[in-house]
């Protein structure tokens, strides 16, 4: 049984598809989709030089329901050609605990000082545009909640981040080494075989063990597209609650935020062995919405296609923008697919989208350590060398809730602009096809499509109807 409360099974649908309609009317760069491709490096094809959906270390990410069962969207710059900041991780924040001291308080410090207490071997010099600097994409969900009521005046609903990294066939030898963050803590994780939450984590200080927890979003008082900052009054009803309270957090122009939780994507240099199994139908490529995160081929969806240019051009038209157009040997098979992806997507929610609402209340969220998931397993690599040669990857998300309908279009426009505007703040932005990426290689191409292991076998009972004989 869905965990999803009767409001977002009626509206989660209907909010994405609105919130997708204002941004394209309004020529944005940003769409909402529900499969989101945080790759720490693409590549592009040999014949042609186009970005592919491909490379040496791609990842999918999606957000789904306690129950894993269903899945929400970001609304996030184009999967294809995608919009890129670049940052200094000495201009990052998290928000920590002493490592040698795991009761003492919560405190900001750099991205570069929580890694160094980390222990990488490899330090990180902190020069933009280099391997040693990191790249960062801003993202934003609004999610569909019950209104407050003197009996439940608080509404949550449990979200689980999940990701996919194409390459990572043992957990002793993940892609990529994980820092999850949120303004209630920062945690070390790693890539795990098939789809792998990233949960926010809490510990046990007289026993060390560590529990697994969802992201619990509700409505703050605070608007949405905006910084958060909390009255004396509302930090202490907040960490009374255990909720999260603003703090500073990511980059500076990000300021206090109630509402964000943020993974950075650290390569490292293990080889991975290949792993067996595909997809009986799709060939074993990405995220599914509704298989428990196997079997979505990665494509273009049609949803997605676009940029900063020709946005305005795309509204209603399922074709190509161009800058894809590989033909031959080293075309993308995976390509002609967004149909489909399409169709699948529609189908995450279950249920049919409702008839036309009103427009609601929506707030920026307080994202918090919520529901417990289960225990930690620990990191399955031992010694974690960083790969020196490869930039950091960070993926902001900003959680947003909305109760009693639709999200006013001009506070959609306003999370546009928040969006643009701290990409606008990094000391450099690029597009994929502005960066220097590897050609896609044979290898590149065998890995992704051994990466997903099958689905398991149907639970349907052939004959259910007979009693067995035995033979005589």
């Amino acid at each position: 049984m869905s965990s999803f409360t009767a409001a977002e099974r009626t509206s989660v649908q209907e909010v994405r598809e609105d919130i997708d309609r204002v941004l394209r009317e309004n020529h944005t760069p940003f769409r909402s989709t529900l499969v989101s491709w945080e790759d720490a490096e693409r590549g592009v094809a040999g014949k042609t030089g186009s970005v592919s959906c491909w490379g040496p270390n791609i990842t999918d990410s999606d957000l789904r329901n306690e129950d894993m069962d269903r899945t929400f969207y970001t609304i996030r710059a184009e999967n294809w050609d995608e919009w890129l900041g670049e940052v200094r991780t000495s201009k990052f924040a998290v928000v920590s605990r002493d490592p040698s001291d795991p009761s003492a308080g919560l405190r900001p410090e750099t991205l570069r000082k929580y890694l160094e207490t980390q222990g990488l071997s490899a330090p990180i010099d902190d020069e933009v545009g280099t391997s040693n600097g990191a790249t960062i994409r801003f993202q934003s969900v609004v999610v569909p909640i019950d209104a407050p009521t003197p009996e439940s005046p608080h509404p949550t609903v449990q979200i689980v981040p999940c990701s996919f990294n194409y390459h990572t066939s043992s957990d002793q030898k993940p892609k990529n080494l994980l820092v999850v963050g949120s303004p209630q803590g920062t945690w070390l994780d790693q890539n795990r075989v098939g789809t792998c939450p990233n949960f926010l984590r809490s510990v046990d200080v007289e026993t060390g063990i560590e529990t697994c927890h969802a992201i619990a979003v509700e409505a703050s008082a605070h608007k949405m597209g905006s910084e958060q900052r909390d009255s004396d009054k509302e930090r202490t009803e907040a960490v009374a609650r255990g909720v999260a309270a603003s703090t500073v957090i990511g980059t500076p122009a990000m300021g206090q935020r109630t509402n964000v939780v943020f993974v950075v994507q650290i390569p490292l240099v293990e080889e991975t062995p290949k792993r067996k199994g595909l997809h009986p139908t799709t060939g074993g490529k990405g995220l599914h919405p509704t298989t428990g995160g196997k079997g979505l081929p990665r494509s273009i969806p049609n949803d997605d296609v676009g940029s900063d240019d020709d946005v305005s051009s795309d509204d209603g038209d399922d074709g190509d923008d161009g800058d894809d157009a590989d033909d031959g040997d080293d075309a993308d098979p995976c390509r002609s697919l967004g149909s489909t992806y399409r169709s699948l997507g529609k189908k995450s929610f279950g249920d049919p989208p409702a008839k036309a609402q009103k427009t609601g209340t929506a707030n920026a969220a307080r994202a918090s350590i919520g529901k417990v998931m289960g225990l930690w397993k620990g990191l399955g690599v031992v010694t974690p060398k960083r790969d020196v040669t490869k930039r950091l990857t960070i993926t902001v998300i900003q959680y947003n809730t909305v109760s009693g309908g639709l999200v006013a279009p001009e506070t959609v426009l306003a999370e546009a602009k928040n969006l643009t505007t701290l990409y606008k703040s990094c000391e450099r932005t690029v597009h994929l096809s502005d960066m220097d990426l590897p050609t896609v290689t044979e290898k590149d191409k065998e890995d992704i499509a051994k990466a997903n292991p099958a689905l398991p076998p149907s639970m349907v009972v052939k004959d259910h109807d007979r009693f067995p004989v035995e033979a005589s």
